[in-house]
């Protein structure tokens, strides 16, 4: 994008949707994390 190659958008774009499917990931294993922890039995 520097290089005039490619607009800012162009770039940004794609950063965004990884930024996205991270986020998606990192809740996923959050939620199967507390599940597991909730199948726990106390005591």
């Amino acid at each position: 994008m520097e290089s005039g190659k490619r607009e800012s958008q162009e770039g940004s774009r794609p950063v965004y949707v990884l930024t996205q499917i991270g986020r998606v990931l990192e809740l996923t294993e959050i939620e199967r994390r507390i599940l597991a922890l909730e199948a726990k039995p106390i005591g």
